[in-house]
């Protein structure tokens, strides 16, 4: 009998051995194989806004690299959060990705206490996508034409003047909150369900001023229904070489950029992650994601896996402080 039970366990181990081989030899070939179906790129918001347009620029040189078809899958809701909780809690197996924003993948996690998911755990980042600034414009019977005399105005008439954004938490809404800190000025925030109604009540005057993506912003700027009076990029846009940005007028450190990078799910494998970050990269070099992103002032950014991880941190860790130091709090 101890003969008998010492073979069987010897050869339970060759099995397990033999077992554990199969897997390891199985899955880099799977790797090698991926993708074998569609993939899936979800975007945290309606289509056509800045995260829509980058999306959408990138996914067909994607396809071509990868061979099948990168799907583009608008999830709005949330403040993004419904299409990124989707993603965190997906199948780690690279076919199912997201179009991160600066809301969704820095700004959030701050400023909602109860969020499904968590953007540090969940998430593998891959790459900025691109990123585009925001203008500063106000409507045209505020008789202001530069940041100091918007600042001036708003002290004249504490509580007086509405700021609209396109929701709680995106980087219009923290632009504005910015500036308070900064100027010590009292204004009040107006949130919109995107920024088109935002932007059509500044026109009317319902609201005074407000932060928008360049890209929205340059038709009713272009326009003359509103006026700019600053961007927050490092240097002035070509789009709107006459405007200062706020850095030239006086706001050390204001630069701020509507970003947005491609996401997988943590546990997804790393040889999968280099396949679609290759992709990725491929196409941001590309002449396609060019004529579709600079014209509207999207900055293509292409980064390393490392370097987009710690950009995604540096920008958590920057609207945290915001967030505490204005004491900002929105409805979860």
């Amino acid at each position: 009998m101890p003969t008998s039970k010492s073979t069987e366990g010897a050869s339970s181990s060759r099995r397990v051995f033999l077992a554990g081989g199969l897997l390891l030899a199985a899955s880099p070939l799977r790797a090698q194989d991926f993708p074998a179906r569609p993939l899936r790129l979800v975007v945290p918001f309606l289509a056509g806004g800045a995260p829509d347009i980058m999306a959408r620029a990138v996914a067909p040189r994607m396809t071509e690299r990868l061979g099948q078809p990168v799907v583009i899958d608008n999830k709005p809701g949330a403040a993004g959060g419904l299409g990124a909780d989707l993603v965190a809690k997906s199948v780690p197996d690279g076919y199912t990705l997201l179009l991160g924003t600066i809301s969704t993948n820095a700004i959030n996690a701050s400023l909602y206490p109860s969020l499904p998911y968590d953007h540090r755990r969940d998430f593998a980042p891959l790459s900025l996508v691109g990123s585009v600034p925001n203008v500063l414009s106000v409507t045209d019977s505020l008789p202001v034409r530069t940041v100091a005399e918007l600042v001036a105005y708003a002290k004249a008439h504490p509580g007086k003047v509405n700021f609209g954004s396109s929701g709680s938490g995106s980087t219009l809404h923290m632009c504005s909150e910015m500036l308070k800190l900064a100027a010590s000025i009292d204004i009040q925030h107006v949130p919109y369900k995107g920024s088109a109604p935002a932007l059509a009540d500044l026109v009317s005057g319902q609201i005074q001023m407000m932060f928008d993506n360049a890209p929205s912003a340059l038709p009713q700027v272009k326009a003359g229904r509103i006026r700019p009076i600053a961007q927050t990029g490092a240097q002035r846009s070509p789009l709107l070489p006459e405007v200062p940005t706020m850095v030239e007028q006086g706001f050390a450190g204001f630069v701020v950029t509507g970003w947005a990078g491609m996401f997988a799910p943590a546990a997804t494998p790393p040889a999968v992650l280099d396949r679609i970050h290759a992709a990725l990269i491929d196409a941001l070099k590309g002449e396609d994601a060019r004529k579709r992103m600079e014209p509207l002032a999207i900055d293509i950014q292409p980064q390393s896996r490392a370097e987009f991880t710690a950009f995604v941190e540096a920008e958590t860790v920057r609207w945290a402080d915001v967030v505490r130091r204005g004491n900002i709090k929105v409805d979860a």
